[in-house]
């Protein structure tokens, strides 16, 4: 049997844009950070949480308690949810995307798990909106670790213990940005890339 691990924004959602703009005056109006031309955060830190950390270190010094993470996601779910009141059209499935899951669920050699950089408020909310089930997906996210890397690996523990099985034969990871890249390197797994044009490219 062989898993796919999904990203959301971007790969099953297409959400990237809107998440980010968000996300990031969120980020500005609970703790006054801005990312600039300078701002670099390592790849594996690319998450809701580990973005912020990153960010607030640098601008301010000190770590956000769990406290201040609460907040911060708070007011993102409020920009985003008000946005989509306003526009549902803001949240779409990636053209293609359910379908997909669909041919997977339904085939004997392949099991699918999603390992998202989200928090996993927002990634449910963006998959129930753009219509893609995902009760049934073994699914970790950035409330369970602040790494690309640790929630891959949790993603893929909890698709084994879902699935019934103690290995997969292969793995591939799915995803839409240089980080999602450059992390399925980092673990040593093939990767399948989405473009803006929703072309698929195999690293």
């Amino acid at each position: 049997m062989n898993l796919v691990v999904f990203d959301i924004d971007g790969t099953l959602t297409d959400t990237q844009k809107s998440d980010l703009e968000w996300y990031l005056r969120a980020l500005k109006d609970e703790f006054d950070v801005d990312v600039s031309e300078t701002t670099v955060v390592e790849d594996d830190l690319v998450t809701d949480s580990g973005f912020a950390q990153a960010l607030y270190r640098q601008a301010h010094g000190g770590s956000l308690s769990e406290a201040d993470i609460e907040r911060l996601k708070a007011r993102f779910m409020s920009y985003l949810e008000g946005a989509v009141k306003l526009d549902p059209g803001l949240i779409q499935q990636i053209p293609g995307a359910a379908h997909l899951l669909e041919l997977l669920d339904a085939s004997p050699r392949w099991r699918v798990a999603v390992a998202t950089g989200c928090w996993e408020r927002s990634a449910t909310y963006k998959l129930h909106h753009s219509g893609l089930s995902h009760a049934k997906i073994p699914m970790a996210t950035c409330d369970d670790a602040p790494r690309r890397s640790l929630i891959v690996s949790l993603a893929i523990r909890r698709a084994l213990e879902a699935y019934g099985v103690n290995q997969f034969e292969r793995i591939v990871l799915v995803g839409d940005r240089p980080w999602d890249v450059r992390v399925a390197a980092m673990l040593n797994y093939p990767f399948i890339g989405i473009d803006p044009d929703g072309m698929l490219a195999s690293v």
